[in-house]
């Protein structure tokens, strides 16, 4: 029985849920986290989007149309967008799927829990509103480029 304490500690590898929402620097955090969503940041070229805000996130997408072309042919997965082969098996799109839902997620999290941050009211119903026009943006996407429909879903919360 001595031991328990010892063991009950957080994480040590990242922010605990019960102690991160303590102060106005760790909701900026969270909000920069947001925006940043899985977009790549290194010191080496992006060679594929991995998001629809990173460096070749949209403008990939405009290879589905006439207004660009990607001179690479066949060397390039992205030559499927415009030599009009794309099937729904090739996995290059998936990133732009997967990540909007895990950002969508992220922003939901962000909600739920941005309401235990001392901060001044002006400041927390920014965040808020940060948070839902990062969602709303996905949902965007998701919809000019799958249809997807919201459903049910109240994104006004």
């Amino acid at each position: 029985m001595s031991c328990k304490k010892q063991l009950d500690t957080n994480p040590l590898d990242k922010f605990a849920n019960d102690t991160f929402w303590s102060s106005e620097t760790n909701a900026r955090l969270a909000i920069t986290g947001l925006y940043k969503g899985e977009i790549q940041m290194n010191s080496l070229a992006e060679f594929s989007p991995s998001d629809w805000w990173s460096y070749h996130g949209l403008l990939y997408l405009e290879f589905a149309s006439d207004n660009a072309y990607d001179r690479r042919g066949d060397n390039s997965a992205f030559n499927k967008l415009s030599d009009g082969t794309l099937t729904s098996n090739i996995g290059i799109l998936s990133n732009y799927w997967t990540l909007s839902y895990k950002r969508i997620a992220r922003a939901n999290f962000f909600l739920e829990n941005v309401d235990k941050t001392p901060v001044s009211p002006e400041l927390l119903a920014r965040f808020k509103a940060e948070a839902r026009f990062i969602r709303a943006c996905q949902y965007f996407y998701l919809s000019q480029y799958w249809g997807c429909p919201i459903g049910d879903q109240n994104i006004n919360s």
